[in-house]
Order: C-alpha cells, then structure tokens, then sequence
C-alpha cells in the first residue's frame, strides 16, 4: 500500500494524504496550526502554536517536517531558543528520530486498517457465497 523514500536520516512512508491527515489531526489535537509558507532557508518552522511548513515540497517532505516540528513542540516546548541554543544538534537529532517513529507508528496504524478493511471484505464475500471478492 504504501512505498517507501530515502532521507537524510532513514526511511518514510509517502502516502496519498493519508498520514498527512493523521499529523494534521495530531497538531489540532493539541492546538497546533499548520501553515505552508515560502521559507528560503528551512523546511520547517514553530513558533509559539505555528508550525510552519516550506510550500511547494512533495507528500513525503511534508510528512517528514511536520512530524519533525510536531517532535519539536513535544520534545523542546520547554528549553527556549533552541535554534540559537549550545545544544542545538542534540535537539534536531532527537527531533529526527522521533519524526521517523512518529511516521512509522502512523504507518503501521495505516496499514492496520486497511488489512482489517480487507478482512472484513472478504468475511462479507465469504457470507454471501462469493469466492473472489473485489479488495
């Protein structure tokens, strides 16, 4: 169902909004707002309850950086400036690996679900006498 990219820090699953949504949902959840804008030099950004995401990236960037900001605002909330901080790098790291659980648990809840919807078909399909349900 879902095929995988390269980044710079593992591999995601890229979607047809599906994962986006769930992220969406997360960040209203705790009274986030996400918006796209045209930034020059990263591809996300929070301040405050903004997040900002870098306009015009394809699915899988999306997914990425907003769940890299969503680490941010979970993880750092409370350590202030941690753009300018000594222990910036220490920051973007734990924010990294918690982006890739965070789209890997998303993943695997995804597909959770579809195979249910499956299954679920093909219980139907048996109960009906069909013997090649359409999934």
């Amino acid at each position: 169902m879902y095929k995988t990219i390269k980044v710079k820090c593992g591999v995601i699953m890229i979607d047809k909004g599906d994962i986006f949504s769930i992220l969406i949902k997360i960040a209203h959840q705790n009274g986030l707002r996400v918006l796209f804008a045209d930034f020059k030099s990263s591809d996300g950004r929070i301040l405050g309850k903004r997040i900002g995401i870098r306009a015009g990236m394809d699915i899988g960037d999306i997914n990425y950086n907003l769940a890299h900001e969503l680490a941010h605002y979970f993880l750092h909330y409370d350590k202030g400036d941690i753009i300018n901080s000594p222990l910036h790098d220490v920051y973007e790291e734990q924010a990294d690996k918690y982006a890739m659980k965070l789209l890997r648990d998303v993943a695997v809840h995804l597909e959770a679900q579809e195979r249910e919807k499956r299954n679920a078909l093909t219980r139907a399909a048996t109960l009906i006498g069909a013997s090649n349900p359409i999934i």
